[in-house]
């Protein structure tokens, strides 16, 4: 699959189906697509992403660009944009945050799926993550409705609905665990969640009291399975939600 993905981009496409039309057809690769082709191929032998190689991805029903030590796009956060958008349903336009936005990825499909006239106010720590979330905003035609700030998440500020956010989320000790792809590419601030995963989700928490206003008031989180459970055993009115393989990763927080 990976080597569908580097020869469609070598040859100029956006999906794998241009790969596989070109390989069907035996078509020959010009001198440039081969010399392409074989860069993006060493690259992988590197165990790069392919998310980086190519340079941007699909989420969800949206394309972000992807740079590097940005955390990748993944399909099971798909599933929160999903969730979040059957729990919102028709209510309006929606004010929401999210905390931690990384390449925008997550926010800017929720304003694709939410109704018209929604609005989002994004942070992130990472430099890079605001100039590639804004830049991808732009290229989808929601910079009018997205603002992106280098702001840690618990000096967000503003008035929401509710708060999205995918922290970092990983016990430290399971770090060494990663595959290469992740421990050794992406940006370990944005993997490593403190001793039991859930020190930046706690900051989020702990100023969403401040910035929710009217009834929903609820902050919706990607976590490790653990999280949810030690989430309500400190007291948070916090509902888990399984993915699509059967495994906790998600919560409702409602304050």
């Amino acid at each position: 699959a990976s080597a569908e993905w580097l020869l469609a981009h070598a040859l100029g496409g956006t999906d794998r189906g241009v790969a596989a039309r070109a390989v069907a057809a035996r078509e020959p690769l010009s001198e440039a697509q081969r010399s392409t082709f074989d860069a993006h191929i060493e690259r992988r032998r590197n165990r790069e992403p392919v998310q980086y190689i190519v340079g941007a991805w699909g989420f969800h029903d949206v394309e972000v660009l992807v740079e590097a030590p940005l955390l990748v796009p993944r399909p099971e956060t798909e599933e929160l944009v999903d969730l979040v958008a059957a729990w919102w349903g028709s209510d309006g336009p929606a004010r929401f945050a999210d905390a931690g936005c990384g390449t925008g990825c997550l926010g800017l499909a929720l304003l694709n799926a939410l109704p018209a006239g929604s609005s989002c106010v994004a942070v992130d720590v990472s430099p890079k993550a605001v100039a590639v979330s804004t830049a991808n905003a732009a290229r989808l035609g929601l910079d009018g409705a997205y603002a992106v700030s280098e702001t840690p998440a618990a000096a967000l500020e503003g008035a929401f609905d509710f708060i999205v956010s995918n922290p970092p989320y990983i016990p430290s000790a399971d770090l060494v665990d990663l595959d290469a792809e992740v421990g050794e590419w992406e940006d370990p601030g944005a993997l490593d969640g403190g001793p039991d995963g859930l020190a930046v989700a706690r900051d989020v928490l702990d100023r969403a009291s401040a910035v929710l206003v009217g009834s929903r008031r609820s902050v919706w989180l990607e976590l490790d399975p653990t999280g949810p459970g030690l989430l309500r055993a400190e007291g948070f009115s916090c509902r888990s939600f399984d993915d699509a393989a059967g495994r906790v990763r998600f919560a409702r927080v409602d304050l």
